[in-house]
């Protein structure tokens, strides 16, 4: 058994390198593709987005005002507009992403004890810009807030300490955990990253048992393995296997390390895990190519793994989706291996801290394996069976 197996071993390496899908799918699509989506992420952190100002007031405060927000790192001041009747037409010609609008009286206002108001017309069109200058921007008027109440109660005669503790009776001590920056690159790249590896491992999958057909090589497999379903599926798996590894070693090792994507886990546990995604994925992909013709194989395989990184819940909550949205999501092996890679990966959680996660992709790897060993049964009948039929005709 050992020396046919390591015989449709060498013999798959040989088929991979003749097949030109194959190649690109484990050098092209790793190499370039993979290096572009970090260099797309390098900066980390979105800096200097462009915003105006409205000022009517046109006074030392709200010159004050502009000057916090300009001195946040992440806006911008670009440009300054003459009337509101400008705000939605300049937002939707793209030069910026917000208006600060300062009413006429501002000032005025806040000196007599009232409450001045500062306007923010956002656009949310891209939801990521329109939540970072809404937090940025409430946080440059806030501070400026505060040091406004801290002079007016020290002129009034108070004390330094008794002002601070006025402008902010009850503050707030919070520290953001594992990500702590809000790094895109520390977050998406590793994401897009693994979702795409898993569409490729499966994609290989389709094509490795129907290239068997196309290229009318099947009779010489069940020759080699003596029709031996577990000798073929093992077979073919490990080549597979190997080059998905060179793959990963590409992303964690070499891929993370030159854009300073860090691993606060253990990095053995990060191998594993990915490890176990790829064999569900590639026997899933096993058991749609002894189901399917290639074509329709790969087309189902796209529609299956396309959604993966929406339904996950990496841009959305798992929770938070219709109950029907929740199923499918769950029927993705990346859904469970994305709650084990952000333990493992950005936690930086223990091994066991994944065991249900991992057990949920060893489900998948055995549904994968069942239905790969139920396909190439009524694949080897059928070829037997074409077979006799060619002989008694010929005879």
């Amino acid at each position: 058994m050992r020396n046919s197996i390591l015989h449709i071993i060498q013999r798959e390496f040989k088929r991979i390198g003749k097949s030109r899908p194959l190649v690109v799918l484990f050098t092209v699509i790793p190499i370039v593709v993979f290096t572009l989506i970090c260099m797309v992420y390098s900066q980390e952190l979105i800096y200097e987005l462009p915003v105006a100002v409205l000022d009517e007031d046109h006074t030392e405060m709200s010159r004050t005002v502009t000057r916090y927000v300009d001195a946040s790192p992440t806006l911008n001041v670009v440009k300054s507009l003459e009337s509101i009747s400008q705000v939605e037409s300049e937002i939707a010609s793209g030069e910026f992403h917000a208006v600060f609008y300062i009413p006429k009286g501002t000032e005025s206002e806040v000196k007599t004890g009232k409450q001045g108001h500062v306007g923010l017309y956002i656009n949310s069109g891209n939801m990521l810009i329109g939540k970072l200058v809404y937090r940025n921007g409430l946080m440059a008027i806030n501070t400026l807030s505060a040091g406004i109440t801290i002079k007016q109660i020290e002129a009034a005669g108070k004390g330094e300490s008794f002002a601070k503790m006025m402008a902010n009776p009850i503050p707030i001590s919070s520290r953001s955990l594992y990500n702590g920056s809000y790094n895109y690159l520390q977050y998406l790249t590793p994401g897009m990253l693994t979702v795409l590896l898993q569409m490729i491992v499966m994609f290989a999958g389709c094509i490795a048992i129907n290239s068997e057909i196309k290229k009318e090589t099947f009779g010489e497999l069940l020759k080699i393995s003596n029709s031996n379903i577990l000798k073929i599926i093992v077979g073919k798996m490990v080549p597979y296997i190997v080059l998905s590894t060179v793959v990963i070693v590409l992303i964690v090792s070499v891929l993370f390390p030159i854009f300073s994507i860090k691993i606060n886990g253990n990095l053995l546990n990060v191998y594993v895990l990915i490890e176990l995604l790829v064999i569900a994925s590639l026997l899933l992909g096993f058991g749609l190519s002894t189901l399917f013709k290639e074509i329709m194989a790969i087309d189902l395989a796209f529609v299956y793994n396309s959604p993966a990184f929406i339904f996950s819940g990496f841009t959305f909550p798992v929770m938070g989706m219709p109950w029907f949205d929740q199923v499918y999501a769950h029927l993705i092996p990346y859904t469970a291996f994305l709650d084990g890679f952000l333990k493992l990966y950005q936690m930086g959680l223990p091994f066991e801290s994944a065991f249900k996660e991992m057990s949920i992709l060893l489900i998948f790897i055995l549904a994968g394996f069942i239905v790969t060993a139920v396909g190439l049964m009524f694949r080897i009948k059928s070829y037997n069976k074409e077979n006799l039929m060619s002989n008694m005709q010929i005879s």
